[in-house]
């Protein structure tokens, strides 16, 4: 019984013994951990803040730019006021000058308050505030007195002169405001740099703490962190894997191979993705049959890559399509395309090639927004009127080509991916695209669109960084 009773405590006291060692560890690992999540929390905190100073900073520089810029419209506006010679063209400079006004108070109002919608912070320091509000430079007083007297030139009824006080005082002024929003402009930048530089040593210093704790922890931390960081990478590479098979399937559903045929013209179309290495791009073609028995054909390409850009190539075909059908031309077309997409403040922009084909007249009515120019094989030329990108700017308008399309005449239209082809330092260019085209084009249209991407395949060597899509029209002859 004795012995019985010394093993039992021998045993109680072996559990005493491992209790304490365990629940050290467990401190220990726990107390690592806090001082990591600590550290890497206030790491996090500190690039917030280097992002949140640099896009403040970057609004600030920004908007005073924008500042002269205004400045100098002001100054062209009212000078154009004394110019014009009717009344209509009077009105349309003075709503051009109080747009310019209402631009700029609105800018010198979110400088000296902050304005959050335009990103711009609500406290500024003290040597901007001085430059704003101080003499000699007496900023925000200057740019009120200049405005005022704009506003004077755009209410007034009566023509301008050249000697008029109004439009003196501006011009006077003009330039005393433009040096002075560069002494801002710099200012506001060197505070930005030495603000991040303050903010990055902290980060620095953090970080290293957070590697001279990582040492510190010892083994038994290490390995499951190394084990932890090889799984999460798997992850990340799976992820990636995953995202782009599901943008590569979006792509696939955007570039249908087939396509309707109108009778007298044929169609064709080649897309090359890019190497395996490339993210999936948003180039795209549509061929569809709109009002009056025509067709509209479609050749485009969305800013980026991957499934943003693959979503966002979905939505544009729809508002294509949906302002196709109203019959318009191809330049009003592009123009309602980019007030819808500009209205829904896109994040990127579209390259959008738009024609139209009547088989009734054979001619083929085109419209360009930022696309490479067109190849017309007959006249050897390319068709060089285009537009702004889509989504870049309000109220764009887009020359309208309008050809007559021949027995056996040849239109290639295709995306940059072609023409910014690289070897080195060289681009594939347009000019080797129309010199391929014409010295094949008695090969049939798939296999000269198919051997022109080889040419350009060929003159990467193999590298091509960015998918190509490539679209041919031929009249078919008459029999």
């Amino acid at each position: 019984m004795e012995n019985k009773i010394v093993n039992v405590a021998d045993q109680n006291r072996i559990k005493d013994n491992k209790r304490p060692a365990t629940g050290a560890m467990t401190r220990n690992y726990l107390t690592a951990l806090v001082i990591l999540a600590v550290l890497v929390i206030t790491s996090s905190l500190l690039l917030q803040a280097i992002i949140a100073t640099q896009e403040g900073s970057a609004a600030q520089i920004n908007i005073s730019g924008r500042q002269r810029m205004l400045s100098q419209r002001i100054a062209l506006f009212s000078l154009r006021l004394a110019d014009a010679r009717s009344d209509k063209e009077r009105s349309a400079i003075k709503d051009d000058l109080k747009e310019a006004i209402d631009e700029m108070e609105v800018a010198n109002r979110g400088l000296t308050n902050g304005d959050k919608d335009l990103g711009l912070p609500d406290n500024i320091s003290k040597e901007t505030s001085d430059i704003f509000f101080k003499e000699p430079d007496d900023l925000n007083n200057r740019i009120n007195q200049y405005l005022d007297q704009a506003r004077e030139l755009a209410i007034d009824d009566q023509p301008i002169t050249h000697d008029d006080p109004h439009l003196q005082f501006i011009l006077s002024e003009s330039g005393n405001i433009l040096r002075t929003l560069d002494k801002v402009v710099d200012v506001f930048q060197k505070e930005s740099e030495s603000q991040i530089a303050i903010l990055e040593s902290i980060d620095i210093v953090t970080l290293s703490v957070i590697s001279a704790v990582i040492i510190a922890i010892g083994f038994f931390l290490f390995r499951p962190m190394v084990i932890r960081i090889d799984e999460e990478t798997n992850k990340l590479v799976e992820a990636f894997d995953h995202q782009h098979r599901i943008a590569s399937i979006l792509q696939q559903n955007l570039v249908p191979e087939d396509i309707p045929q109108p009778e007298d013209l044929e169609i064709g179309i080649f897309y090359q993705s890019a190497t395996k290495e490339a993210e999936v791009g948003g180039d795209f073609y549509d061929v569809f049959r709109i009002h009056g028995n025509k067709w509209a054909i479609a050749v485009g390409d969305v800013a980026g890559h991957g499934i943003d850009a693959a979503t966002e190539t979905a939505r544009v075909k729809y508002i294509l399509r949906d302002r196709s059908y109203s019959g318009d031309s191809p330049d009003r077309v592009l123009y309602r395309i980019n007030e819808a997409l500009y209205k829904q403040h896109p994040e990127r922009f579209t390259a959008l090639t738009y024609c139209v084909y009547d088989p009734s007249t054979s001619t083929l009515k085109l419209a360009n927004a930022g696309n490479p120019y067109p190849y017309l094989l007959s006249d050897d030329r390319f068709l060089e009127d285009t537009g702004l990108l889509l989504s870049v700017e309000r109220k764009q308008d887009y020359p309208l080509e309008t050809l007559e399309i021949k027995d056996d005449e040849l239109l290639i239209m295709y995306t940059d991916g072609l023409t910014e082809v690289r070897k080195e330092n060289d681009e594939f260019g347009k000019e080797r695209v129309g010199e391929f085209v014409k010295n094949n084009k008695d090969l049939s249209l798939d296999q000269l669109l198919e051997d022109l991407i080889e040419e350009a395949r060929r003159f990467s060597n193999d590298n091509l960084t960015d998918d190509i899509l490539v679209v041919g029209l031929r009249k078919k002859k008459q029999s």
